[in-house]
């Protein structure tokens, strides 16, 4: 790039709520200069003009502010500017509203490929449905993630923040591979915060958090961890329903019409936060709805008792729904196959090796 006529080809953008400059960390003041035709970030702009931020000279210094090119074999970083990388433990994710930026970023860019289509229609959802949910396919070749990766160049300073983005061993921000269906993981707010992947090829784990491995993470990138994810129905909210995965919450919610919240697994939840997303929705009551097999299951059998224990010492009304497993394994299927269900109160010192399916 040429920076005598960077000025010419480019604007300067402010940077928006969240994001931090790429020299100085600083959340406002500084800007980006992008391309008026490409709409890539080629410089950035540092106004906090102070050497000890810069681990080099910029290459332009104008109006008092240090203008950093962007290194064209490596479009993620200044030329000559090295990363300050910190320790896994001093890493911390994004806020909630910086996480929902970058993904609806990166889930505007993808499409769903008609087999994932076809896939989430015998799930019971329809095409508005799908639409509104979000659901995508995560790009397959180097050439796809190569090219989102452009189109995510607006976001720049904060995807080592967001899950799903890691620094590479040349300094270059990449995307985590993962071929699947993408699934939004949303907070209270309808924030999207992270995100699941429906496996094409690991029937063994079919759906994985969308997160870069650790070994991937060692030199930038956060973990996605296993938030709640919680499928808002956007009205009252004195029931709420809980089950395991997030694609089934969000089927089942739109099914039974209430607000369904998805952990990530009978045991991934972290029990403050649950109890504290059940009060923010305003619940009164609690519905549990694990997979009818529990009763071939004593760890899920126990995890539900553990659950309601949860439930009932922090005051919510709590039941649990129980169907014919030949109906539907889970609640979803049972839905989708518009079958019903029946409701059991739970108590604390409930034994749920007594409790039966009906």
């Amino acid at each position: 790039n040429s920076s005598s006529s960077i000025f010419d080809r480019c604007e300067y953008v402010n940077l928006t709520a969240g994001q931090t400059c790429a020299i100085c960390s600083k959340p406002d003041g500084c800007q980006t200069l992008v391309g008026r035709e490409s709409g890539c970030i080629e410089a950035h702009v540092c106004r906090e003009y102070r050497k000890e931020h810069w681990s080099k000279e910029p290459d332009i210094q104008i109006e008092g502010a240090g203008v950093f090119l962007l290194d064209s074999a490596s479009p993620t970083k200044p030329t000559g500017f090295n990363y300050q990388i910190k320790p896994k433990s001093e890493r911390s994710k994004a806020a909630a509203k910086v996480q929902n930026r970058v993904y609806q970023r990166m889930q505007a860019q993808l499409r769903l490929k008609p087999e994932h289509r076809a896939n989430l229609i015998q799930r019971g959802l329809d095409e508005t449905e799908i639409k509104y949910l979000g659901y995508r396919s995560l790009p397959e070749s180097h050439l796809d993630r190569t090219r989102l990766m452009k189109a995510m160049s607006p976001d720049q300073a904060d995807l080592l923040s967001v899950a799903g983005f890691y620094l590479t061993d040349k300094d270059k921000v990449w995307i985590t591979h993962q071929n699947g269906i993408w699934i939004p993981c949303r907070d209270v707010d309808g924030n999207l915060i992270s995100g699941q992947v429906r496996s094409d090829t690991d029937t063994g784990s079919r759906y994985r958090w969308f997160s870069a491995s650790s070994s991937k993470r060692q030199r930038g990138g956060v973990s996605s961890g296993a938030p709640i994810h919680v499928a808002k129905w956007e009205g009252d909210n004195s029931t709420v329903w809980i089950t395991e995965g997030l694609l089934k919450a969000d089927v089942a919610s739109l099914k039974l019409g209430q607000t369904v919240i998805g952990v990530a697994g009978v045991n991934s939840y972290k029990k403050d936060e649950l109890v504290e997303v059940l009060r923010q929705l305003g619940a009164e009551q609690v519905v549990i709805a694990f997979d009818a097999d529990y009763e071939n299951n004593k760890g899920v059998s126990q995890a539900i008792d553990n659950l309601a224990q949860l439930l009932i010492g922090h005051h919510f009304n709590c039941q649990m729904a129980s169907w014919d497993i030949d109906e539907g394994k889970g609640i979803d299927d049972l839905l989708a196959n518009g079958r019903d269900y029946n409701l059991e109160p739970m108590s604390a010192s409930l034994d749920m090796a007594k409790v039966k399916a009906t």
